[in-house]
């Protein structure tokens, strides 16, 4: 999907190369307009999808698999298991407020690197969440012990990404622990993906931040059949109920209900 708005009628001057904007240009959500010939030359910050330049961004890091990290986004990055608990208690709180419990002392976060998540999707056999290449940043790792007792080992999380995009990926794979501690029944896959997309889009919009709308809006457009699909559906069948409301149906039906 397109994260930002198409001009067609430059009167301003390109924030990253100085000259007057050549259409089309780009005006991205924290407000910098520039031409959009540098998508091409330039990379792109993983978590604020801003072209990396001086300019604009201050410049960037490159990480030693291949992401690319703006210096803005740099100076609030999740670097360290300190942090992600730290951090993961301020998404607790902030998903307590729309009703959820999520008071389980067994879910602790954990950073992960590109490689190790890569093994841990191979392990679970995720090749079924559809694209060969599909990449994930977050993967929680559940447990049923011998006596049928459910738990979860972490929730593993990407490393270095700016603080609110590391909070958005919690958010969604406690979804997945909170559904599995909670026993409900095997989901289709595009249903259990949809309804912890929902989790992280509930937490964004509590954030008056530039990078929670770029979020929101990448949710909305998501064209993957699982991940983009399942959350639009289960926005739809959210319907103007709370979260743990419209979460008892789902347990109760197995899925969303039908549409009449």
């Amino acid at each position: 999907m397109s994260i930002y708005l198409l001009g067609m009628n430059p009167r301003i001057s390109c924030a990253v190369c100085g000259e007057t904007l050549r259409k089309p240009f780009i005006t991205h959500v924290f407000g910098q307009s520039y031409c959009a010939t540098h998508l091409d030359t330039l990379p792109q910050c993983y978590s604020c999808q801003r072209p990396i330049c001086r300019p604009l961004t201050n410049g960037g890091v490159q990480y030693d698999d291949g992401r690319w990290m703006c210096q803005h986004c740099r100076a609030q990055a999740i670097d360290n298991e300190t942090q992600a608990r730290a951090l993961l208690q301020v998404v607790r709180l902030g998903l307590a407020k729309i009703g959820l419990d999520i008071h389980h002392p067994e879910i602790q976060p954990k950073l992960s690197t590109r490689q190790h998540l890569a093994q841990l999707a191979a392990q679970y056999n995720m090749q079924q969440y559809g694209a060969g290449h599909l990449v994930f940043d977050g993967l929680t790792q559940s447990v049923t012990h011998p006596d049928g007792r459910r738990g979860v080992g972490y929730i593993y999380v990407l490393n270095g990404l700016h603080r609110e995009h590391t909070a958005m990926l919690m958010a969604h794979e406690i979804g997945h622990a909170w559904l599995f501690l909670h026993h409900f029944p095997a989901l289709p896959l595009q249903v259990e993906e949809g309804i912890c997309e929902l989790w992280a889009a509930q937490w964004l919009q509590q954030q008056n931040t530039p990078l929670a709308k770029l979020r929101l809006g990448q949710l909305a457009h998501n064209p993957h059949p699982i991940y983009g699909e399942g959350y639009r559906q289960a926005l739809r069948h959210l319907r103007g109920r709370t979260l743990p409301g419209f979460l008892e149906v789902v347990r109760r039906r197995g899925g969303f209900e039908r549409v009449k």
